[in-house]
């Protein structure tokens, strides 16, 4: 490390709209903001605006967010229970997830593999159904643009974003008592109830990860107490080995999973597009019948479509119908009329044969797939893949086809004849007969027997965890006035070490002291080490960035925020004791605290009581891994190992300053990122801008050129409510120089 700061403030930026998460893409020049409207907004690195996404309903607010590893698709948890998972490209949803209650936490982990070793699907062979399967046919926006080729998107058979998935990854998603798990965020492959030790409550899941080798997952819960006055953290470890043996298995049925929501979700366009279609007619319909019908109603004798059935079965008009079909309706109308109804009719036959019977073929063939796999119980059978409730979504699929085949034949005998055609399709479609059931119907059969089937594997996978842990962190006493204690979690893996580490605050923030605890990673063990640090003198020249070298030091730090940097580093946001509360960006790196310091902590004891080992870090960082930020208060921040990047969130919510954390390797990194595979903003520059529905005070970001530098403060920021930061920001932005 070269004897001067690595960091490198790029810039600064003002954001319309208070900021409440940031999270930075793993792969991406691109970083996820939630602000107090529920939004969900994508910036690049130059702060350009890629996306912005209403809540899914109003009064929602974002709860969580979370990167899948490879960086091309952002999952945003919601106060609803809702999870969307949004394609970077376009923010279009591509999945969405019910949970019964807020989600509380989330995390994405990729699976790690052994040191030395590749990817590869052995023992089972990749899915090739693609070379069998005939391709479905892209869905179009109107079903009226069937012929015209306008598909709503081109890749129909990967709209989860699943083909190019090679390790398995989960997400974990806390909600209430419940902790959930989706194989590639998609497939739910664990369903557990937090139950926690010695009778107590659970009252919320604020944190959850698993180990990048499966082996185990590490809950942070906060406890019900009588005593509204307490609020009592725990942390709780659970044994996967379930997970961890069967990985390859999970990964097979995740993705066959994947393909027939894929499926399902093509097949439910492909019958509302027939709708709209059928629906169309009778629109049609309605629009020449309007005169006629408010005569109905005058006279309240009978109604339109009884009279119209009886004219399409029996063939005999009422007087009424009769009157308005020989004197209303003009022989152009008539014709125009009868267009529509064929063209309608034409656009049906087209979804039935293009669309319906292909994918009722693909969905038979999946399920048939993994009915075979359910058969081998050491393998799939264990996970919960159960052979009979298979077949009878397989049987129930199989009904539908026939009824596909039954609809194409009675189009193809109907076509000359639209009277037998429309009422065919007006009883069989909607209103079933006797035993015989409509399409709809069946659809809905098939939906309920493909869940029953598939939902099964959950429930068993997440009942084989086995709690291995139950440590009581602490307990935390509320003032009068105060709310709830939401204390800094941040939980990671470290593959070298075999550790999975909970870092933690017990205090309100800023917080003088931090836990750093690490539990072994090794298939049963419930060996648990702590160790607490506190935060003294940083090095003079990290935080003296004016020139003066006679400037007084800090002698004491607090924590404000701890973020996850890479396995071998914690990025730290510091404040100064004093009423200015400058921070100070510090990168701390595990390696400093020996292993000797950690004080090994009992299965079931309590770490606030604990007698742990005080480490003052600060004599241990040397200058190049600080930065003291003027002019600013610090919120929170937001750090990417992988990007090497940070943001930093001023105490208005409303203004961020970004860093390079390595700025002497940005070159090289630059240069080597083609032939690395590594990502850079030039990668990402294909992304579209969406600039529809930008809110007034984001007008400077509509259009601007990326690496802009240039802002807009709104009237209402430059008028103390800011406080220090803008009136400095103002001031000397002018003069300000970034370190280097």
């Amino acid at each position: 490390m070269p004897e001067e700061t690595a960091f490198k403030q790029v810039d600064e930026k003002h954001v319309s709209v208070e900021v409440e998460l940031m999270l930075w893409s793993p792969k991406f020049d691109l970083v996820a903001l939630s602000n107090v409207q529920g939004e969900v907004v994508l910036h690049r690195l130059s702060w350009q605006k890629v996306w912005l996404v209403a809540p899914p309903a109003e009064e929602v607010k974002v709860t969580a967010l979370a990167w899948r590893p490879d960086g091309k698709v952002l999952a945003a948890g919601y106060t609803c229970g809702k999870i969307n998972l949004y394609d970077i490209e376009n923010s279009e949803v591509l999945t969405t997830l019910e949970l019964p209650g807020e989600v509380t936490c989330m995390s994405w982990i990729t699976q790690s593999l052994p040191e030395g070793t590749t990817w590869s699907p052995d023992p089972y062979e990749d899915d090739n159904a693609s070379l069998y399967l005939p391709k479905l046919q892209p869905l179009n926006k109107s079903y009226g643009t069937l012929s015209k080729g306008a598909s709503v998107e081109e890749n129909v058979e990967d709209s989860k974003k699943l083909n190019d998935q090679k390790e398995l990854n989960l997400l974990l998603a806390g909600c209430a008592k419940e902790l959930h798990m989706f194989a590639y965020g998609v497939y739910p492959i664990g369903d557990t109830v937090v139950t926690p030790a010695h009778d107590a409550q659970l009252k919320q899941i604020h944190s959850a990860e698993i180990s990048q080798d499966l082996h185990l997952v590490s809950t942070v819960i906060e406890l019900s107490k009588d005593d509204s006055q307490e609020q009592e953290f725990s942390i709780m470890t659970f044994d996967t080995r379930l997970l961890s043996s069967r990985y390859q298995e999970l990964r097979i049925l995740a993705l066959k999973c994947g393909q027939i929501a894929t499926l399902i979700g093509y097949l439910q366009q492909t019958i509302q597009q027939m709708s709209e279609a059928w629906e169309d007619i009778l629109m049609e319909m309605d629009s020449k019948l309007l005169k006629f019908a408010g005569e109905k109603r005058k006279t309240g004798t009978s109604t339109v479509s009884n009279d119209f059935l009886e004219l399409l079965m029996f063939g005999t008009p009422s007087p009424e119908l009769q009157a308005f079909l020989l004197h209303e309706l003009t022989e152009k109308g008539l014709k125009n009329l009868g267009h529509s109804i064929e063209t309608s009719y034409s656009n049906i036959q087209k979804l039935v044969v293009q669309h319906l019977q292909v994918v009722s073929q693909a969905m038979l063939y999946h399920l048939s797939d993994l009915r075979g796999m359910s058969a081998w119980y050491e393998k799939f059978g264990v996970l919960g893949m159960h052979t009979q409730k298979i077949q009878e979504a397989v049987t129930a699929v199989g009904s539908f086809v026939l009824k596909t085949s039954e609809i194409q034949q009675v189009i193809d005998n109907s076509i000359k004849n639209f009277k037998a055609f429309f009422r065919w399709l007006y009883v069989d479609i909607l209103y079933p007969v006797q035993n015989s059931k409509s399409l709809v119907q069946l659809l809905d059969i098939l939906l309920d027997a493909i869940h029953s089937a598939l939902s099964r594997p959950s429930m068993v996978i997440g009942s084989s965890f086995e709690c291995l842990s139950s440590r009581h962190l602490f307990t935390q006493l509320k003032q009068d006035g105060d709310n709830d204690l939401k204390p800094k979690i941040c939980q990671f893996t470290s593959n070298e070490s075999q550790y999975l580490y909970t870092v933690y605050t017990m205090d309100r923030l800023p917080s003088e002291t931090l836990i750093i605890l690490r539990q072994s990673t090794k298939g049963g063990s419930v060996h648990c080490e702590a160790v607490s640090i506190k935060f003294g003198e940083i090095p003079k020249r990290s935080v003296d960035t004016s020139g003066q070298e006679d400037q007084e030091r800090c002698c004491k730090h607090f924590l404000q925020d701890v973020g996850y940097y890479d396995e071998k580093t914690l990025s730290l946001l510091l404040v100064e004791e004093g009423e200015d509360e400058t921070p100070v960006l510090v990168q701390l790196p595990l390696v400093v605290i020996a292993d000797s310091m950690y004080t090994t902590v009992p299965p079931d004891g309590s770490i606030q009581g604990f007698s742990l080992n005080v480490i003052d870090i600060a004599e241990k960082l040397e200058f190049h891994n600080c930065q003291r930020l003027d002019n600013m208060k610090a919120h929170s921040f937001s750090v990417s190992g992988t990007r090497k990047t940070a943001t930093v969130l001023f105490s208005s919510k409303r203004r961020v300053r970004i860093f390079l954390m390595d700025a002497e390797e940005e070159e090289e990194d630059e240069d080597e990122a083609d032939e690395t595979g590594d990502l850079t903003e030039a990668d990402i520059s294909g992304v579209p801008v969406d600039t529809s529905g930008v809110p007034e005070g984001d007008s400077d970001m509509r259009g601007a050129p990326e690496g802009d530098g240039t802002m807009q403060v709104e009237d209402g920021d430059s008028e103390g409510q800011e406080d220090k930061e803008n009136l400095n920001f103002l001031s000397h932005s002018s003069d300000r120089t970034p370190s280097s």
